[in-house]
């Protein structure tokens, strides 16, 4: 939904089904030479086996894709390349009491960078060296919670997505 011009994704967990919320753009976006930025307006509890993303996938593939996970590892930067490369590095573990307030996944040089900032100043997090063409990507937001117990409700947020150098 969105709220106060906000996207939120927000699942509950049910005994009898999985419950997935997801989003993204109709349009696709230019990654080379280029980043998306988003502001993590709110995040999500991670425990209960809940799992989100924030990322960038080609339109009609699962590979590549360069993608921000939130789950029981905590925030992770992680990729899955053509030729099979594949990685994660765990940027914030467990259940963090602060997270970045910006997230940001840019491309160049051949390089794509994984970029945080909890003010203005970004510092890279993770680089990924590629040589896919990235001149066609898809943004796409989704939470989850698998079938399980509970009746718990988390959900997590991004506003101010941007397009950019």
């Amino acid at each position: 939904t969105v709220t106060g011009g906000q996207l939120v994704l927000s699942v509950m967990s049910r005994n009898t089904m999985a419950d997935t919320s997801s989003a993204q753009v109709t349009t696709p976006l230019p990654l080379r030479g280029c980043g998306v930025t988003v502001e993590l307006a709110s995040r999500p509890d991670l425990s209960a086996n809940f799992s989100g993303h924030v990322g960038l996938f080609r339109p009609a593939s699962a590979l590549p894709s360069f993608r921000w996970e939130m789950d029981s590892r905590g925030l992770v930067a992680a990729w899955s390349l053509s030729d099979g490369g594949v990685g994660a590095q765990i940027i914030s573990a467990g259940a963090p009491t602060t997270w970045p307030r910006w997230l940001r996944i840019e491309e160049g040089g051949g390089q794509v960078r994984f970029r945080t900032a909890t003010a203005t100043t970004f510092t890279t997090v993770q680089s990924v060296p590629h040589a896919e063409a990235l001149d066609s990507m898809i943004l796409r937001a989704q939470a989850a919670y698998p079938a399980q117990p509970g009746g718990d409700r988390t959900s997590f947020a991004i506003d101010n997505v941007n397009l950019g150098p």
